[in-house]
Formats: C-alpha cells, sequence, structure tokens
C-alpha cells in the first residue's frame, strides 16, 4: 500500500467474508502502528471464507479513515487499533511522531 503523507505509521485491519452472505463489515486491528508498508498473514481463512483488509494512516495527531463505503461514506475503524509508543527504530522518539 501507499502510506498517507502524514501517516507516520498505518494501522492494519483485517475481516472475514463469508461465501454465501451479504458483506459485512467485521474487521479487527491486525497490526497496530506499524512502521513499513507491508504486512504478512501466515493465517489461511477457514473453508468457505476469504480475508479482507483495510488500512489506516496513524502519526500523533490520530488516525485516518479505513476506507470509503459504495456509496462514498467514510468508514473508520470502531474501535481502533490504540496507541502503543512503538520505537521501531530505537531513536527514542515513537514512530507515530
Amino acid at each position: 500500500w501507499t502510506p498517507g503523507i502524514q501517516g507516520h505509521t498505518s494501522n492494519v485491519y483485517r475481516g472475514t467474508i463469508v461465501s454465501g452472505q451479504p458483506f459485512a463489515y467485521n474487521h479487527d486491528c491486525f497490526s497496530a502502528e506499524h512502521p513499513i508498508v507491508q504486512a504478512e498473514d501466515e493465517t489461511l481463512p477457514p473453508s468457505g471464507t476469504a480475508f479482507y483488509y483495510l488500512i489506516s494512516a496513524d502519526n500523533a495527531c490520530g488516525e485516518s479513515r479505513i476506507g470509503v463505503d459504495s456509496e462514498l461514506n467514510d468508514i473508520f475503524a470502531d474501535p481502533g487499533c490504540g496507541s502503543f509508543g512503538r520505537d521501531v527504530d530505537g531513536d527514542s522518539v515513537p514512530d507515530v511522531e
């Protein structure tokens, strides 16, 4: 994915699509304050299902929307991933700043 302009980290959300059922947003936080634009999921979805992923930009000011629905309404994570103060590069500055 392409990061947000001021999105210093990303939050990755994963939901499940069930074959034969109407689509419904059911995502949960999969990876919080992710500092790179790549995530790996080694979990296989159960038979008859598929995973979908939504990404938000995150910085010290907060979290962006995770998408737009078919009627162009913003979709926000509720609840969001939260803030963990990650510092992957070890510079004593949280990654979201």
